[in-house]
């Protein structure tokens, strides 16, 4: 993952900021989030309101070339490293 250090010099793409704070907001989750909880959060702190909108957020999520997100049911997104928990198991 990019530091910290790097994102504050502004070295990061939009796209990657989100990726990154995402990251971040589902790995401090206890369960899946919704995208548009992920949005709300994410967004708001990255003062993106307004300027992204949740479906974006969601799409910027199913592109990551680094493959970090796993879509747990229609619009919920997990860590893919947690996608074998069976407590995330897809019914």
């Amino acid at each position: 993952m990019l530091s910290d250090i790097e994102a504050a010099k502004g070295s990061l793409t939009r796209r990657e900021r989100i990726r990154a704070a995402s990251a971040t907001t589902l790995s401090q989750a206890p369960e899946p989030m919704h995208y548009r909880e992920i949005a709300a959060i994410v967004l708001r702190s990255l003062g993106l309101e307004g300027e992204v909108t949740p479906k974006a957020l969601n799409n910027t999520l199913h592109e990551d070339p680094r493959r970090r997100f796993h879509l747990v049911s229609p619009g919920t997104w997990t860590l893919n490293q947690e996608k074998r928990n069976p407590r995330f198991a897809i019914r």
